[in-house]
């Protein structure tokens, strides 16, 4: 199941407005197969510290144990990354331990992305990624998005992407969009602890509303 994906959900919340910050319920994971994008073209990168290089500044954090910085990073640059721990006692448990909320200012399409690294010797399980629209300011309200599994691979860095449209209809409410870190735990018991490094969400202006713009 390493690099499936959790489908757009329209019927409730996904990540920390559903689950009270911290758990995002198995039953809400569509798993459906995407290809990964490649990287977007002349794109405005909409997140704030993404690449966590002193400390996990503009990021919410949710859950404990809560996700702490470490000097642990994905290109070997002098800066950080996020770790984030899943010590949850029942099985294939699903937790958001970082979220960034903003409001999108055009339609269009916007390209999410995650690195990760699984450390060996613990339960097994998943990093996650999930982008979300949601009806109402500051990611609330309704809302659903996709989100990626990260591969579970163990003792290397890996990174999986995603898209998300955001239609013209949709700013015109307004809306919010928040992009969101997690990690799973398989079996019950146990825990993992896992890096998250080089978020990304980035807009494409080459993209909007679903059609090709001239720049």
């Amino acid at each position: 199941m390493d690099g499936k994906t959790l489908s757009r959900l329209r019927s409730g919340s996904v990540g920390p407005t559903s689950t009270c910050g911290t758990h995002a319920p198995a039953r809400t994971f569509l798993l459906l197969a995407l290809l990964a994008a490649g990287a977007a073209s002349h794109g405005q990168e909409v997140i704030v510290n993404g690449d966590f290089d002193s400390d996990l500044s503009g990021w919410t954090t949710f859950g404990a144990p809560a996700p702490i910085w470490a000097s642990f990073d994905q290109a070997g640059a002098p800066s950080g990354s996020a770790l984030l721990s899943n010590t949850a006692a029942g099985p294939d448990e699903h937790l958001v331990r970082l979220s960034q909320c903003f409001v999108p200012s055009r339609p269009g399409r916007y390209q999410f992305s995650a690195h990760g690294y699984i450390p060996a010797g613990q339960a097994s399980g998943r990093l996650f990624v999930v982008a979300v629209i949601y009806s109402g300011g500051g990611c609330t309200g309704p809302g659903g998005g996709p989100g990626a599994y990260l591969p579970a691979t163990i003792g290397a860095w890996v990174q999986q992407t995603g898209l998300i449209e955001v239609s013209t209809d949709e700013i015109a409410l307004p809306v919010s969009m928040s992009l969101s870190l997690g990690i799973e735990k398989t079996p019950a018991g146990g825990s993992i602890e896992a890096y998250v490094d080089a978020a990304r969400l980035i807009y494409d202006p080459v993209f909007a509303d679903g059609f090709e713009q001239v720049p």
